[in-house]
């Protein structure tokens, strides 16, 4: 497998091959549209592009190709976490079934609160805008405050 190199901005950089390629949510479909003559039946679209549901992806392509989209946790990074898998309409459960060891956040996990924070986030994405959104309202403290009244009630009640 060649070394994956992201594609920012829909241009013909990417060439008829079977590796992966990363492209930002924002132009799957151009990219998609770019590389729609070079798929065939045989190959298997796996994305995990934020927010970009199967049917977008499978409206550009050629029918019938089969594509899943897959949401891996930072815990893929060190090979201890899972990855959600959800089939488009053309995939069936041998695709959903597919070795997805490779499929990676990309992230690598930190220490300490900002690096986890910043480990299953992109600096533009979905997450991190709703976490800011949470943090503003200061969700934190009383989610903190909510684990210590329960750990409190359950010494009381002798647990």
């Amino acid at each position: 497998m060649s070394k994956l190199e992201p594609i920012t901005q829909p241009q013909s950089r990417v060439r008829h091959h079977s590796d992966p390629i990363a492209v930002k949510p924002q132009i799957v479909q151009e990219v998609l549209r770019e590389i729609r003559g070079q798929v065939t039946l045989n190959q298997l679209i796996v994305s995990v592009a934020a927010s970009v549901p199967t049917s977008v992806i499978e409206s550009c392509l050629p029918e019938d190709i089969p594509v899943i989209r897959a949401t891996p946790n930072t815990p893929c990074s060190v090979g201890g976490g899972m990855t959600a898998v959800c089939k488009g309409k053309c995939a069936d459960a041998a695709h959903v079934g597919h070795d997805l060891s490779d499929v990676r956040s990309g992230r690598a996990n930190g220490c300490g609160q900002e690096k986890y924070k910043d480990a299953v986030t992109t600096p533009a994405g979905c997450t991190i805008d709703g976490i800011m959104e949470l943090e503003e309202g200061k969700l934190r403290v009383t989610l903190i405050k909510a684990v210590v009244r329960a750990t409190q009630r359950a010494k009381e009640l002798g647990f």
